[in-house]
């Protein structure tokens, strides 16, 4: 194989390819308008608020006031007759009731957005269900031992509750706008109509409890009367 050599004291010729300089222009970063537009066009649409209900301004001060006063009633009395252990025991129930108020007066949300509704309430965060899930609206004044609050039960097409809201705590007004704004078919039952004639049209859309109160005042009623059984015989 013959091989070719170089002249002593000559230096090898390195060919190198030239590159094309890119003008300094096109290294700029895009423009915020491009970077906008470019957003727009891969990310998907925005769940825009549009409605947002807190609970009733004007019940606020009246249950409050009230709550106020049946505790301070509540509180003396079993420290009259049982002492201390009276005054822990009404203490402590006094202030889980005071408790209970202020989460229900000042906590509970529901949000409407263009996908999605979300319902927050007392403890806890939203518990958000699309807006597609909501086939029916069923409202009406349902009959309850102490009060017959306005009841807005959202069902899906299965006729199962998605969710259920009570003039109690929010404005029966804005209840109604929320109802429009779902554009749903809406369902009125007669006013009055307990929790257990409404379960035979809507079965599994109220609890238990309330479709039989008067099981559950015994329960309550013999509960208390045992813990101060109790307490008399310490």
């Amino acid at each position: 194989m013959q091989r070719t050599t170089r002249p002593t004291g000559t230096r090898p010729v390195c060919r190198r390819k030239h590159r094309r300089s890119v003008p300094w222009r096109s290294h700029r970063t895009p423009s915020a308008e491009t970077s906008n537009a470019y957003d727009r066009a891969v990310s998907p649409p925005s769940d825009e608020e549009l409605l947002v209900i807190r609970p009733s301004a004007a019940r606020r001060s009246g249950i409050l006031v009230l709550t106020v006063i049946m505790a301070a009633l509540v509180i003396p009395t079993p420290s009259i007759y049982f002492g201390w252990a009276g005054f822990l025991w009404s203490t402590g129930i006094g202030g889980g009731a005071l408790a209970w108020t202020l989460l229900s007066l000042y906590r509970p949300r529901i949000i409407l957005t263009s996908r999605r509704i979300g319902l927050r309430g007392r403890i806890g965060g939203v518990r958000w269900v699309p807006r597609s899930m909501v086939a029916l609206a069923v409202q009406g004044w349902l009959r309850m031992p102490t009060k017959a609050p306005h009841n807005v039960f959202l069902l899906d097409a299965d006729g199962r509750r998605v969710m259920r809201l009570l003039d109690s705590i929010f404005d029966r007004t804005d209840l109604e706008e929320l109802v429009a704004a779902l554009d749903v078919p809406v369902a009125a039952f007669p006013g009055g109509t307990s929790a257990k004639t409404l379960a035979r049209s809507y079965p599994d859309i109220v609890s238990w409890p309330e479709r039989r109160p008067f099981v559950v005042a015994l329960l309550i009623a013999s509960g208390l009367l045992g813990s101060l059984i109790v307490l008399g015989l310490r």
